[in-house]
């Protein structure tokens, strides 16, 4: 049996930096450093060459995001907990915040998305 490449009605979670969050960081503590790695996706990555960065080339907010989830066939978007997920013992992106692991008083700087693919 061949499998479709468009699979309908399935979920997918997103977690990205959230431009409006990291926003209110730099107002907040008008510390540029706290929010260049977020907002430029610059991360250190091991390979078997040495240590490379890497960087993402956009940002979102919710509407932006929202609007290109839609204009590929997807519905219902919705920000999710990451609390109440099936993933939520692990120390991922979707439970960053600033300052650094302050999940009681700090920002949530992630944008955490769910949409279900249209059936």
């Amino acid at each position: 049996m061949e499998q479709s490449s468009k699979t309908r009605g399935g979920v997918l979670r997103i977690s990205t930096a959230n431009f409006a969050a990291l926003i209110e960081v730099y107002n907040k503590y008008k510390d540029l450093d706290l929010i260049i790695g977020p907002l430029y996706g610059k991360m250190e990555i091991r390979t078997p060459d040495g240590t490379k960065l890497i960087y993402h080339k956009t940002v979102y907010d919710f509407e932006s995001l929202k609007i290109v989830l839609e204009e590929n066939d997807f519905e219902n978007i919705r920000y999710y907990d990451w609390r109440k997920t099936i993933h939520k013992d692990y120390d991922d992106q979707s439970q960053a915040y600033i300052p650094h692991m302050n999940k009681e008083k700090g920002i949530l700087i992630m944008l955490n998305i769910e949409a279900n693919k249209k059936r």
